[in-house]
């Protein structure tokens, strides 16, 4: 470093001075030689001063380097400055020269070895231990070995090795020096239990030998008897094992023999048995003797095991559950069976001369069997009265369902008192059309629709009783057949031909069924609509049947889907004809009512619940107001629409609109006369104009039921509608569904402005109408419900106002200023977004090096290429011209020698 600031001053100096001058002042400064003289030139004594002033070669060369890199402005690299930084440190140099060549060595040495060895295999490896580690010298590395290899023997490597050196000793005594065992002690005396003493052991089994001088002394053995006394004590410990082994069988069998006696103990089922006396003398000699040693003690446990088993009951094991196929087959063969022997009591035949196989197959129903008269069960004065009128064993089948069907009966009583508790689970299956009766709104409102009143018969009728019902049943090919098949029974059997016709025809029996059941459920919804025109209306066989359409519809949904979407169609296309002051009919009210409860009425979209929604809706507002069963029709359609928005509280404008026009219409003259200004939506006065309809505006003193009948509302011209209890059911459900409807809307922002109709006409009814006290209490209480509700959304409500506060100002922040700023840092105050910018401006400089010194290897690859190339080109051409050379050569001489002929 003294060198280079010195020549950087001198150059300082002599800027001005040629470069030949500061080339002698450096050669002079660094004390290599006084002059530029030759070195072949100087004299012997100059030659010796200059080798004395060289010194070793090693501090000459650096020096030479030394100023040969300051005087060559080829090797060095200045960049270029274009202001002076006061205490900046000084520009750095390049010497881009050196930088490529020991790159260029350092891929010589790696990359070069590479290519060269490339598509090459073999060689060998020098695995040596410190033979590739140039900074140990021989020695260490001959003492790294040494110790690599007692590490080696340490851990146990030579363990089996046969041909290690070292000797084996016995307590310091080395085992290969004693050649025989004349001079070991042996002692013939033996334990108590036969086994080799220990005299023998320490003796024979490495255990302190002892050398003497080999002289047969009194009192030892020779080596011969030891080994005989040896082999003669194990032949007498064989020997005493085999006769224990005898007596041990011996045992044995006799504990074999003896079991039989407990055999009837361990069979039993009663556990208060007392043992027998052989049993119980053996238990009562166990239990008060005293066990004298572990055998004892180990008897008496046997015996506890044994009492043990004798009592304690076993467990059976139970048969494993059927599969839905096994149980639908099994179903099969015991109505296929029954309906064989009902057809062979027909035709005057015995039903017990069926095969045994039938039989066998058939698995008793009931543990109330009783098994056939045997032997001694009769006297010889009495009869057999089993089977008096030899009716077969179908017919006792058929006489034990009667009893359980009885008992389920019963129980169906009790599942009635249940049901008031939990209708909605029993809604799925079930339209609660039973005595006639139905909700308007599934029951959820009090508002009702009865039927003409008929009472429920738990007991078929005689003529239903004498006609007996078939086992199978052949599937209906048409709706025709099936209605053939159905007509001529009551609900109860009607129940049982559907639930056969499921079983018989089961989709696990055949591939062919599952069609044959989606057959039937399109029978079934067929048939809904056919019921509902019987008067008086069948409430219990709507019943049946819309239980097995449920049932039917959790198998084959789409099929349901499919089918449900073609009846929504024609109940559009026959309303939308002109002639429609009939409908909707009572079937489609009854269907509808089935889709809203099988199917999910909260979905945002249901391919089935929102054409329906949009069914009902037409419903409402283009209905005719031409009959007046029509506003029983309205409330019911109402009443299915709020039960379909139970959950999800969509707003229908059209259930309130119907619901308002029906109170008004049903008003009586002082109400209407008082409301003339009276503008409901959509209720417009031109549909007042067309409404031809003349109700009665009176109502019954007493407050009739919420309840409709449900069964007249086919029949138009009834005179039912004409009486006072008909305005007054309409009042009563109007107003209970006005009370469900409101519930169900009170969260809307909008409330209180949808409800201000219904005030203003239950405010005119108490009023202005001559109601009875139960009527006008009714009509209170619902208006008083909605006025708080109103009251309540309106104070939720609050309305837009001005703005009264000032404008708050934007909060504003001084600049931050950072001392001793500068553009190279980077001051973002999040330390993640820092740390990940740098490691981003890290992986960028990263690629760009790699990038460039992947560049340089391909450059040095190209150029080891291009070298290897010219080499064998060189070659090549070298030996071809080596090759015409000897052409010519030979040519040559040939034409030599032809010239020499020709001279002769």
């Amino acid at each position: 470093m003294g060198i280079y600031k010195q020549n950087s001053k001198d150059q300082a100096k002599g800027a001005n001075s040629s470069a030949l001058k500061q080339l002698k002042q450096a050669i002079h400064k660094a004390g290599i030689n006084s002059g530029g003289v030759h070195k072949g030139g100087l004299k012997k004594k100059q030659r010796a001063k200059l080798g004395g002033n060289k010194g070793n070669d090693d501090t000459y060369s650096k020096k030479v380097e030394t100023i040969r890199d300051l005087f060559n402005p080829f090797e060095l690299k200045h960049n270029k400055v274009k202001n002076k930084i006061v205490g900046g440190t000084k520009q750095a140099v390049g010497k881009p020269t050196k930088s490529k060549q020991a790159g260029n060595d350092n891929r010589k040495k790696s990359l070069l070895v590479e290519y060269q060895n490339k598509h090459k295999s073999g060689g060998l490896v020098d695995k040596r231990f410190g033979e590739n580690d140039l900074t140990m010298n021989p020695e260490d590395k001959i003492l790294a070995r040494f110790t690599k290899e007692k590490q080696r023997k340490a851990k146990g490597s030579t363990v089996f090795a046969l041909e290690q050196e070292e000797d084996l000793t016995h307590y310091g005594q080395n085992l290969g020096d004693m050649e025989n065992l004349e001079d070991l002690y042996l002692s013939d005396e033996e334990d108590h239990k036969g086994a080799i003493d220990g005299d023998i052991v320490s003796a024979t089994h490495f255990g302190g030998f002892d050398i003497g001088t080999g002289e047969n002394e009194d009192g030892k053995k020779s080596k011969q008897e030891v080994m005989k006394e040896i082999i003669a004590k194990s032949k007498m410990h064989k020997y005493q094992r085999q006769k224990a082994k005898e007596d041990d069988d011996q045992l044995r069998m006799e504990l074999d023999e003896e079991l039989k006696e407990i055999k009837g103990l361990l069979s039993t089922n009663n556990n208060n048995r007392k043992p027998l006396t052989s049993q119980s003398s053996l238990f009562r000699q166990t239990d008060h003797s005293k066990p004298e040693d572990d055998e004892q003690e180990q008897a008496d446990q046997y015996d506890q095991f044994v009492r043990q088993l004798a009592f304690d009951q076993r467990a059976k094991a139970s048969d494993r559950l059927k599969t839905e196929e096994e149980e639908a087959l099994e179903e099969k063969n015991r109505l296929e069976k029954l309906e064989r022997h009902r057809i062979r009591r027909m035709q005057g035949l015995n039903s017990d001369t069926e095969d045994d196989s039938d039989d066998d197959n058939q698995q008793p129903k009931s543990s109330k069997l009783s098994r056939p008269s045997q032997g001694d069960d009769l006297d010889g004065d009495f009869e057999d009265m089993s089977n008096p009128l030899n009716m077969g064993d179908g017919l006792k089948q058929y006489q034990i369902d009667e009893d359980e069907e009885d008992e389920d009966e019963d129980e169906d009583e009790d599942d009635d008192e249940e049901d008031e508790e939990d209708e909605d689970d029993e809604g799925a299956s079930d339209l609660d059309l039973d005595d006639g009766e139905s909700d308007v709104d599934e029951l959820d409102s009090d508002a009702e629709i009865d039927s003409r009143p008929s009472k429920r018969t738990k007991k078929a009728s005689s003529n239903d009783k004498n006609q007996e019902l078939p086992y199978t049943f052949t599937f209906p090919s048409s709706y025709d057949e099936f209605i053939s098949l159905v007509s001529d029974y009551n609900s109860e059997n009607k129940n049982t031909i559907f639930s056969r016709l499921r079983v018989i025809y089961h989709a696990k029996l055949s591939p062919a069924n599952k069609e044959k059941l989606q057959a039937l459920l399109g029978y079934l919804l067929d048939y809904i609509h056919d019921l509902t025109i019987i008067d008086p209306f069948p409430s219990t066989d709507i019943n049946v049947v819309v239980r097995h359409i449920t049932e039917l519809s959790s198998q084959y949904p789409d099929h349901l889907s499919q089918l449900a979407v073609e009846q929504l169609q024609n109940f559009r296309d026959e309303f939308n004809q002109e002639d429609n002051e009939d409908f909707p009919t009572l079937g489609h009210l009854v269907t509808l009512k089935l889709y809203s409860q099988i199917f999910s009425a909260s979905d945002y979209y249901h391919p089935i619940i929102t054409p329906s929604s949009l069914l009902i809706g037409q419903y409402l507002s283009q209905m005719n107001y031409s009959t007046p069963d029509q506003f029983g029709k309205q409330l019911f359609l109402c009443g299915i629409f709020l039960e379909m928005q139970s959950l999800s509280k969509r707003y229908v404008p059209e259930c309130v609109s119907s619901i308002l026009n029906i109170l008004y219409l049903i008003s009586p003259p002082s109400v209407k006369n008082h409301l003339k200004k009276f503008n409901q939506y959509p209720f417009s006065r031109q549909i007042l104009s067309h409404i031809s309809l003349e109700l009665s505006s009176k109502f019954p003193s007493e407050p009739s039921e919420s309840q409709l009948q449900f069964g007249l509302l086919n029949f138009t011209e009834h005179e039912y509608y004409n009486s006072d209890s008909y305005i007054g059911s309409l009042l009563n459900i109007g107003c209970n569904l006005l009370s469900k409807l409101t519930q169900l809307y009170q969260d809307i922002p909008s409330f209180s402005q949808m409800v201000d109709p219904f005030r203003v006409l239950l405010q005119s009814y108490i009023e202005n109408a001559k109601l009875s006290e139960a009527y006008k209490d009714l009509v209170s209480e619902t208006l008083q419900s909605i006025t708080e509700l109103a009251d309540s959304s309106i104070k939720q409500n609050v309305s837009l106002q001005l703005q009264r506060h000032k404008p708050v100002a934007i909060k504003t922040v001084l600049p931050k200023f950072q001392e001793n700023y500068s553009l190279d840092k980077h001051y973002d105050p999040d330390r993640d977004r820092a740390e990940m910018r740098k490691l981003q401006s890290q992986l960028k400089k990263e690629t760009k090096g790699a990038i460039r010194e992947l560049r340089k290897d391909a450059q040095f690859l190209a150029r080891e290429k291009l070298a290897e190339i010219k080499q064998s080109d060189k070659a090549y051409q070298a030996k071809v011209k080596s090759i015409m050379g000897e052409l010519s050569r030979t040519e040559g001489s040939e034409e030599k020698f032809v010239r020499e002929q020709k001279k002769k």
